[in-house]
């Protein structure tokens, strides 16, 4: 993708509206809009190094309780 396109791109990216949104609307100061992302990208660290230590399923059982009509 070129710069421009990019710029285009990020001009619709919906988190980004959504932090000028909340912004503009007095709801959370840039602060804790900061202290929030923390937050949440220390729970998706979190996350995915549980599912690194976690064992694969085993292969029997793989498809258990899996509901597709």
């Amino acid at each position: 993708r070129t710069k421009d396109a990019l710029k285009v791109i990020m001009q619709r990216d919906p988190i980004v509206n959504m932090h000028q949104a909340i912004l503009e609307a007095g709801i959370m100061t840039e602060e804790q809009l900061k202290l929030l992302d923390k937050e949440m990208r220390e729970k998706v660290l979190a996350a995915i190094d549980f599912a690194d230590k976690s064992p694969w399923p085993d292969i029997q059982t793989l498809e258990e309780d899996v509901f597709a009509p």
